[in-house]
C-alpha cells in the first residue's frame, strides 16, 4: 500500500499543473477578446464619426451645388476654390476632407456613373428617372493625399488591417417653388415675363459685388397694355394684391386664387402707396454715386390669363398662383408718384402705372412641385 503513495500525489500534482494552465489559457483569450473588442470600439466609433462628418459635408455641398445650378450656373469645381470643397472641409473637424465626385443630371453636370458594385461611394436609392439632379461624393483627404483612414488600436490587434477608406454620399434636387414665407405685393402675368426673359431664357445675374448689368436688361411692365391676350376688361400686365403692410411683404404658395386689383386701376395705385414710399427709403442710398448696396431680390407672383371676374357692387378680379419670379425693382410709377427708376432715371413714358426692374434668378431650400414650370425663384432639397 505504502509504494502507490508517490504515484497518487504525482497524479495530483499533475492536475494542479493542468488546472492552472487552463485558467491563464482563459484569462489570454479573454484578453484578446477584450483588447479586440476595444479595437472594434475605439476605430469603428472613429470610422462611423468620420462618415457623419463627411455626411453632413455632402450634404451641405450638395445643396450648396445645386442652389448653384438652380441660380444659371452649376460650380461643378472639386477644387480648393470650389463651393463643395469648402463645405466639405468646413464640416470635418480635422478639415481632413476632399470631394471625390460631382455628377448628375443638368448644365454643365457629367453624368454619374452607375452605382454597380461601388457601394461605398453610391447614394441612397436610385437616382430620380426624370428631372435634375446633383450627387456629391466626400471621401477621406488626410494632409499627405492618402485617402485611407488609419487605425489607432485595429492595426496592433488584427496585424494586416492597414484602415479603411471613408466617404459619404449626398444627392440633391431643384424646381420650381411650391411656397414663398415672404412675396412682393404685386403679382405680374405669366405672358409679361415670358415677353421679359424670352421665356425663361434671359436673366440679369444675381446681385454681387460686381454687380452692374447694362441698362438694356431693365425690364419695364406696364399696368395697362394689349401686349398679351388678356380679357378687355383686365388688360394689363401686372395686379396688386390688398391689405399688403408696410414691410410690403406677405405669404403665400402656388395654386392659390387671390382678390387683386388690376394695375391700371386707380386702387391699385392707393395700395401701392405704401410700398412706393418704403421703396424711396431703399432705393435712395443704392442710386447715390458710389453706392455698394446691393439690389434687393423680392419674390413677385405670377399668374395665367385665367382670370376670374367677380360682379358686384364692387367688381372683383381673382387671379391663380402658376409660381414666382424673382425680381429686383427699381422703380414704382403711380401717375400720383411717379417714381423714375433708380438705377436709369427712366419712367413709365406717360404710360403709367408701371413697375421697372430686372429679372433674375434665385434659389432656397423648400418643397418642389414636380412638373411645375420655374419662373426663376426655385427650391432646393436633399433627395438621397
Amino acid at each position: 500500500m505504502s509504494g502507490l503513495r508517490p504515484s497518487f500525489a504525482r497524479r495530483r500534482r499533475c492536475r494542479g499543473e493542468e488546472g492552472a494552465v487552463q485558467v491563464l489559457f482563459g484569462l489570454l483569450v479573454a484578453c484578446g477578446m477584450l483588447l479586440a473588442m476595444f479595437a472594434v470600439v475605439v476605430d469603428g466609433g472613429r470610422i462611423y464619426i468620420e462618415h457623419s462628418e463627411l455626411r453632413g459635408g455632402a450634404d451641405a455641398a450638395a445643396t450648396a451645388v445645386a442652389r448653384s445650378c438652380a441660380e444659371g450656373a452649376c460650380d461643378v469645381s472639386t477644387g480648393a476654390d470650389g463651393v463643395a470643397r469648402r463645405l466639405a472641409v468646413g464640416n470635418a473637424r480635422d478639415g481632413a476632407a476632399a470631394v471625390a465626385r460631382i455628377c448628375g443630371r443638368g448644365p454643365g453636370l457629367a453624368p454619374c456613373p452607375a452605382s454597380g458594385g461601388e457601394r461605398l461611394t453610391s447614394c441612397s436609392g436610385p437616382p430620380p428617372a426624370t428631372g435634375v439632379y446633383v450627387e456629391v461624393v466626400t471621401e477621406t483627404r488626410l494632409p499627405d493625399g492618402t485617402t485611407v483612414l488609419p487605425p489607432v488600436v485595429a492595426g496592433s490587434v488584427f496585424g494586416t488591417y492597414d484602415g479603411t477608406r471613408v466617404t459619404a454620399c449626398a444627392r440633391a434636387t431643384w424646381g420650381g417653388a411650391r411656397q414663398v414665407d415672404e412675396v412682393y405685393p404685386f403679382m405680374i402675368s405669366e405672358c409679361a415675363w415670358e415677353r421679359a426673359t424670352a421665356n425663361g431664357k434671359e436673366y440679369t445675374e444675381p446681385p454681387s459685388p460686381t454687380w452692374d448689368p447694362p441698362d438694356s436688361e431693365e425690364d419695364v411692365i406696364f399696368g395697362r397694355s394689349t401686349d398679351c391676350d388678356h380679357p378687355p376688361s383686365i388688360e394689363g400686365d401686372f395686379a396688386v394684391l390688398p391689405g399688403s403692410s408696410w414691410d410690403c411683404s406677405v405669404p403665400m404658395a402656388t395654386g392659390e386664387r387671390l382678390i387683386a386689383v388690376p394695375g391700371h386701376k386707380l386702387l391699385s395705385g392707393l395700395l401701392a402707396l405704401a410700398c412706393q414710399l418704403g421703396s424711396i427709403v431703399d432705393f435712395i442710398p443704392r442710386a447715390l454715386p458710389g453706392s455698394r448696396i446691393l439690389p434687393e431680390v423680392v419674390h413677385v407672383p405670377i399668374y395665367d390669363d385665367d382670370v376670374e371676374v367677380i360682379d358686384g357692387p364692387i367688381k372683383q378680379y381673382r387671379y391663380t398662383v402658376l409660381g414666382f419670379a424673382a425680381f429686383e425693382p427699381t422703380a414704382l410709377s403711380f401717375l400720383w408718384l411717379p417714381l423714375p427708376s433708380w438705377r436709369t432715371l427712366l419712367n413709365c413714358v406717360l404710360r403709367w402705372p408701371c413697375m421697372r426692374g430686372f429679372f433674375t434668378r434665385q434659389a432656397h431650400t423648400g418643397p418642389i412641385v414636380p412638373g411645375q414650370a420655374n419662373y426663376g425663384v426655385s427650391a432646393v432639397r436633399l433627395s438621397g
